[in-house]
């Protein structure tokens, strides 16, 4: 999937691990810090970028790149990158033609550089002392987050080995809230590359916008639909961090270090698209996460004017019903099941739409045209490929929940399979957390007024009664 690098200096088959200590770096101007929560059969996707990393490495690198992989048996036989098979959890730094395997430091004690400690990768809490461990010891001006694994809309990077704490049953994954909850304004990256599917949602970008508080992130990259990772090497190439014959110049900040990726992107999607897939539209974006603020007012205020008429049907002749989708979409599949389990709706294309229909309001119209506005403002580059050439780049690419297209799944109303979208602590449920800021912030449980989006969305797939209805949620 990626272009390889094969190099004929005579040192680039060095072997791949070299025992080494963490090391306190002068400070530089980039670490990228990829966090491997492969312990699943994304490990065999993941192999491949490594090999090209390895391989490029000895042309430099501008800055550091730091390595957590948490290998399973049985997913792949790769002995090559990284000097050996093995499945448990190891930290490695990218030299000059080889992956030097290391320990964690004072931050990340367990993982020694001839350890055998198995960590739960969909824990945040690992997470957390992974970052740590890496500023530590790689200190740069400015920071880079992958993370890489299977995943979708609301968590990433199950961990096939480690059971949930919660259910005891699921593989343990982690949700986006779990991350915002177990990671400190001190774990904070410029950028945060979240390498899964259907991830490029308004409701995640909303959860880790810039804040002084917690953690955060100035430009998100992900994927709002079901695609294959995005081409490490050449990402990395193109924001000047891996060196190459013809040198370009380092991403200087967060917004170039987006744009630069993007193109890279957007050279590898069309040889994708060739090929015949199951996926029906891939997509890749980058999203400045400091006008996240506005888009949520911007939505939030359609809510309010929608919920003030009687425009539910008119929303869903827009957004579509069944197998009729008129909104781009980003479901997965075509099957009943996509309406559960991914009701992703491009958000720009969606608030186009209703501000164009003249059988709405006045309000709503000009609603939903200042979310066309702020949403256009915050997507800095996308790319996509679908058959019906809806994909427009740099203005699609965002999506929001928005179920509704069918009454129920086996009898049970779909409303009833949301429960992880939800504004309050879900944990205890089984693939499910909530406590999304998305779904909380602009409102007062309780008070019988539709304030934001989770709120008009609970109005119209919901009851309103004393127990809250299906997520036992009053509005």
């Amino acid at each position: 999937m990626n272009p390889r690098w094969f190099l004929t200096v005579a040192w680039a088959g060095l072997a791949a691990t070299v025992a080494a200590a963490p090391r306190e770096s002068p400070k530089t101007t980039w670490t990228v810090m990829i966090y491997g929560g492969v312990d699943s059969t994304a490990e065999s996707y993941l192999m491949p970028h490594l090999a090209d990393l390895k391989a490029a490495s000895p042309w430099g690198v501008n800055g550091d790149i730091v390595l957590l992989i948490d290998r399973v048996k049985g997913a792949s036989d790769d002995r090559r990158t990284l000097g050996e098979n093995f499945d448990d959890t190891r930290l490695y730094h990218l030299g000059a033609g080889r992956w030097d395997r290391i320990g964690g430091g004072d931050e990340f004690p367990e993982i020694t550089a001839d350890s055998t400690h198995e960590a739960n990768t969909g824990d945040a809490r690992t997470l957390r002392k992974f970052i740590r461990s890496a500023k530590q010891a790689y200190p740069a001006d400015r920071y880079a987050l992958i993370l890489f694994g299977h995943g979708e809309s609301r968590s990433v990077c199950p961990d096939v080995s480690s059971p949930s704490a919660d259910s005891g049953e699921f593989e343990d994954a982690m949700f986006t809230a779990e991350i915002t909850e177990a990671l400190t304004a001190g774990e904070a990256v410029d950028v945060l590359w979240v390498d899964t599917c259907s991830f490029g949602s308004i409701e995640n970008a909303y959860e880790f916008r810039p804040a002084d508080a917690r953690f955060h992130a100035r430009v998100l990259l992900a994927s709002p639909s079901l695609s294959f990772p995005a081409p490490m090497l050449p990402v990395l190439r193109e924001c000047g961090i891996i060196r190459s014959t013809t040198d370009l110049p380092v991403a200087s900040n967060a917004l170039a270090f987006g744009r630069a990726a993007m193109k890279a992107i957007a050279e590898v999607l069309p040889q994708r698209e060739a090929k015949k897939t199951r996926v029906e539209r891939e997509a890749w974006a980058c999203y400045d996460l400091a006008q996240a603020d506005a888009v949520k007012q911007s939505v939030d205020a359609l809510a309010v004017a929608l919920a003030d008429g009687e425009h539910r049907e008119i929303l869903g002749d827009i957004r579509g019903w069944g197998d009729r989708r008129v909104t781009l979409d980003y479901l997965y599949f075509r099957d009943p099941l996509r309406w559960v389990s991914s009701a992703h709706f491009d958000l720009y294309d969606l608030a186009r739409r209703i501000r164009d229909d003249a059988r709405l309001s006045e309000s709503v119209r000009e609603a939903a045209a200042a979310i066309v506005r702020e949403v256009d403002a915050m997507v800095i580059d996308s790319v996509g490929t679908d058959r019906e050439g809806q994909f427009v780049p740099g203005r699609h690419g965002l999506y929001i929940v928005f179920p509704g297209g069918i009454p129920a799944i086996a009898d049970a109303p779909v409303w009833s399979f949301f429960r992880w979208y939800h504004p309050f602590d879900q944990r205890t449920l089984q693939t499910a957390f909530g406590n999304y800021a998305w779904c909380r912030d602009g409102a007062s449980p309780g008070n019988h007024r539709v304030e934001n989006w989770f709120e008009l969305l609970d109005s119209w797939l919901d009851v309103n009664d004393g127990a809250g209805g299906f997520n036992h949620y009053q509005w």
